[in-house]
């Protein structure tokens, strides 16, 4: 896109549509207080994914800041990350992530605080959801033309030390553990319990993905799921006796 100069020497500064739908929705919620969270389960053919409601308190945060003594309105989340040596593959990442807009008004409202699961073995004791909630509200604010990401960056440097130092590293790598960090800092499984899948034998695709995708949401239940998380469909035939076996398999988007 190619951005014209105004004749009074200014850039426009164009709002995006997932800023404007944010800001525009923080507007009307911001006296109404929260409203619908989750939406029902809807199944597809191979898993099961989560509605999130237009009309939910995700859209809560404000954007607006003062300069100048002035109440003024910023679009929020045009805000730039700070290069904290070569972490530029951090904040791609980054960018990215904030601008899943799902996910980003849950964050923003909050909604994450009362499912931070600080028992989960395989989690970082809610601390990467917290960081990267606290992170997210500055990006948001309005009030920011940069941010510098460095609390996140220290947190994910404690629970991930081939992050540490300020060296170039692989920005998907880092979006795969932000993924699943977030996952395990917020499953709703408190205990998981033993499930042991039965054979295909057979059975018609959607009835073996059903199953499977139910017994994986048994042991894994967060927002994560519910927006990044399908299914894999693996088939495998023996060259001896023919057998046919088939699988469904989770993935991380």
């Amino acid at each position: 896109m190619i951005e014209r100069q105004q004749p009074d020497g200014k850039w426009p500064r164009a709002t995006t549509a997932a800023e404007t739908e944010i800001s525009s929705a923080n507007d009307r919620n911001s006296s109404a207080g929260a409203g619908n969270t989750v939406g029902q389960a809807r199944s597809s053919s191979y898993g099961t994914t989560t509605g999130y409601s237009s009309g939910s308190s995700y859209y809560s945060y404000s954007s607006s800041w003062s300069a100048g003594g002035s109440q003024q309105r910023s679009p929020g989340g045009l805000c730039g990350l700070s290069n904290l040596g070569n972490t530029c593959f951090m904040n791609s990442a980054l960018q990215c992530m904030s601008n899943t807009r799902l996910l980003t008004r849950y964050l923003l409202a909050d909604r994450h605080v009362d499912e931070i699961n600080v028992d989960n073995p395989l989690g970082m004791q809610g601390q990467i959801a917290t960081s990267y909630a606290r992170l997210l509200k500055e990006i948001w604010s309005g009030g920011h033309a940069s941010v510098n990401p460095r609390e996140f960056k220290s947190a994910v440097s404690r629970f991930a030390p081939q992050f540490s130092g300020y060296a170039q590293h692989d920005s998907q790598e880092l979006l795969a553990f932000l993924l699943d960090g977030l996952h395990e800092d917020l499953n709703r499984i408190r205990k998981k319990p033993y499930v042991e899948l039965k054979d295909s034998d057979g059975r018609d695709d959607r009835d073996v993905a059903a199953e499977a995708w139910r017994a994986h949401r048994l042991r894994n239940d967060s927002v994560i799921v519910d927006m990044f998380q399908g299914q894999f469909k693996s088939r495998l035939v023996c060259p001896v006796c023919s057998k046919v076996s088939v699988t469904f398999d989770p993935f991380m988007f």
